[in-house]
């Protein structure tokens, strides 16, 4: 298993006014999949380049690796459950952290999320 580094959350633009409160939670069962943006990955880093709004979005080993799953279609809870696997981390803070970056992610647009009954 690998060391878990609490995900680095994504830096939201001015442009995006009152994100707290706007903000509609993505659900475990809800499906995600990411949204075909240009991206590199730089040793265990990927920075996402959103070429639209001009913006560069880095993720840290674990962001990156939520990243990588969502090259396909998945629930949120089946991205939680990789990531407990292969880290470190309980399934609490793990759900925490995951949640909160797809909810930013889905703010920012770089994914779309699908919510199921």
């Amino acid at each position: 298993m690998r060391k878990y580094h609490p995900i680095t959350h994504l830096a939201l633009p001015d442009t995006v006014a009152n994100y707290q409160e706007a903000l509609i939670m993505t659900k475990l069962n809800d499906s995600v999949e990411r949204i075909h943006y240009p991206f590199q990955k730089i040793e265990n880093d990927i920075v996402i380049v959103d070429p639209k709004d001009r913006l560069m979005h880095q993720l840290n080993d674990v962001g990156s690796r939520v990243w990588e799953l969502l090259i396909n279609k998945q629930t949120v809870s089946a991205i939680i459950n990789t990531v407990t696997d292969e880290y470190e981390v309980d399934q609490s803070n793990a759900e925490d952290d995951i949640i909160k970056l797809l909810d930013q992610m889905s703010e920012l647009k770089l994914i779309k999320v699908t919510h199921n009954e």
